[in-house]
């Protein structure tokens, strides 16, 4: 991880920086980076927001725009909420499904072959038919 560029913006009691940071496989995810950049930063990483991170096609690096505040109570009087929410967002692992989902699907698929069982009588049906009358001359003129 590399600091490329660090600016102090006064008016908002902020300072904007931008990281090099390379990687092997996926790019990393908000709150890895946040921790690294606040360690590399010596600040709090409540009081530190990932703006956008934007990966370099082909190569595996990225451009990471963050934002410092002097403290969380700036941080929240003066950034987006949605940024806020988006940093602070837990990394969630996929829950199994319910069991009322399960019990759902089963009943769909006994509809569906009630259904099916029904098309497979009409064709059956149709079959044991005999052949109507027009039918049979034709086929006795072809002869």
């Amino acid at each position: 991880m590399k600091l490329l560029t660090q600016e102090k913006n006064d008016v908002f009691g902020r300072e904007d920086s931008v990281f090099r940071i390379s990687y092997s496989g996926a790019t990393p995810d908000r709150n890895s980076l946040k921790e690294d950049i606040a360690k590399q930063l010596k600040i709090k990483s409540d009081s530190l927001v990932i703006r956008k991170i934007e990966p370099k096609f082909g190569k595996s690096e990225s451009l990471v725009y963050v934002t410092s505040y002097k403290n969380k109570k700036d941080l929240e009087t003066l950034e987006l909420k949605h940024l806020i929410s988006k940093n602070n967002k837990e990394v969630k692992k996929k829950e199994e499904p319910k069991e009322e989902v399960v019990e759902e699907s089963k009943e769909e698929k006994s509809e569906e072959d009630s259904t099916n069982e029904t098309k497979e009588e009409i064709v059956e049906e149709s079959k044991e038919e005999e052949p109507s009358e027009e039918k049979k001359e034709a086929v006795e003129e072809s002869e």
